[in-house]
């Protein structure tokens, strides 16, 4: 959404939201009106795809930078034949709360149904998740689990910025080890994006964590980043490295949990609930059935899934399809086969309709 600015040069306005705290940046005190996000960027992106189109096996994403209508732009940016799927910075931010994932998703199907999102915790720009979340964690590996389950079950794609299916945590900079110009400018109060940025670490015994054999690298790798290596985390099958791995595989082994329709249920504000279904070949009143059963599905387990589980044990139940993964697939009468959007040439072998319920519990850190 930078492509463009305004043709008669007009300055931004004043941010008119009222903010918790005083913004560091100037940039971030303004309303942009004008410096970004124009009506000539719908046209461009159509021509960046129309180019992409012309070849075989390329996709297109779009970094939303935006902070005011992100959700909104994500769904204009990914209709109408322009970028194959968007993100913006709204799951980007120190919101960990059910009601917080639940606007956001419903917010971008409501107002794109035929658009693609792409969902993220973690990028280059911001505060690592892990450590950004941590205010409302029990354990750091729990609340990298939950955040990772979360993130991996949203209709949509996904972005895994690295070493965050490591639980990888920020890495706290001293002002000589800069290198962030944002950072260098507003330090102390804006330390900049250098402690997102430090090198991926493989190994705990190797030099800078088997990053690189350089005497120095450009940023430091420091003890805590080692502590959660990659090999000392292969090796420990509770390990979040592993539970990001089942959770991957479980994901491409089910359609639903990438293409299902996510619809949500009235829950505690402590929970976020959702039933995913994916209709492959069907028809309105195969969905009205699905629905129906997956209704069904919750009204009799709700009694099962009333107990305080741990959020990493309720996945790990999730992956082993014990209670906690009410699943359901239904073989249709016809037989044809249907390309999915998202998937572009992928076709599914049979038609069916998948279930797949998920209560998820965040549990802040008072609720202790």
């Amino acid at each position: 959404n930078f492509y463009f600015h305004d043709a008669l040069l007009r300055d931004d306005a004043a941010d008119y939201r009222l903010k918790k705290s005083q913004e560091v940046r100037p940039y971030d005190m303004q309303y942009h009106l004008f410096s970004k996000g124009q009506p000539e960027n719908m046209d461009f992106l159509k021509r960046i795809r129309s180019l992409m189109d012309e070849y075989d096996a390329r996709t297109t994403v779009g970094e939303v930078g935006e902070t005011h209508h992100a959700i909104k732009m994500m769904g204009d940016y990914t209709s109408g034949n322009r970028l194959h799927m968007a993100y913006s910075f709204n799951m980007l931010g120190p919101d960990f709360n059910a009601k917080h994932f639940r606007k956001q998703i419903t917010e971008f199907f409501e107002g794109a149904p035929e658009g693609w999102p792409c969902w993220a915790l973690s990028n280059h720009d911001v505060q690592r998740h892990a450590t950004r979340f941590m205010p409302h964690a029990v354990t750091l590996d729990s609340i990298a689990k939950l955040s990772g389950a979360v993130l991996l079950s949203l209709e949509g794609s996904v972005c895994l910025y690295q070493g965050e299916e490591m639980g990888q945590v920020e890495t706290e900079m001293e002002y000589h080890e800069l290198t962030d110009p944002t950072a260098i400018s507003f330090w102390p109060d804006d330390k900049g994006r250098d402690g997102c940025r430090t090198p991926m670490v493989w190994s705990a015994n190797a030099p800078n964590g088997g990053f690189s054999k350089a005497d120095k690298t450009w940023l430091p790798v420091k003890a805590p980043q080692i502590a959660r290596s990659v090999d000392v985390q292969e090796t420990d099958t509770n390990s979040v490295l592993n539970f990001y791995r089942e959770m991957l595989a479980l994901r491409r082994a089910r359609p639903d949990m990438q293409l299902g329709r996510s619809n949500f249920i009235d829950t505690p504000a402590k929970f976020v609930e959702w039933i995913q279904s994916l209709v492959i070949g069907g028809d309105e009143s195969v969905v009205g059935k699905v629905e129906e059963e997956a209704t069904r599905l919750y009204e009799d387990n709700q009694e099962k899934m009333s107990g305080q589980i741990e959020f990493e044990d309720f996945y790990q139940l999730m992956i082993s399809r014990h209670l906690c993964a009410m699943n359901s697939c239904i073989k249709l009468k016809k037989k044809k086969k249907r390309k999915t959007a998202a998937e572009g040439e992928e076709e599914f072998d049979r038609e069916s309709i998948s279930l797949n319920y998920r209560r998820v519990q965040l549990r802040a850190q008072e609720d202790k």
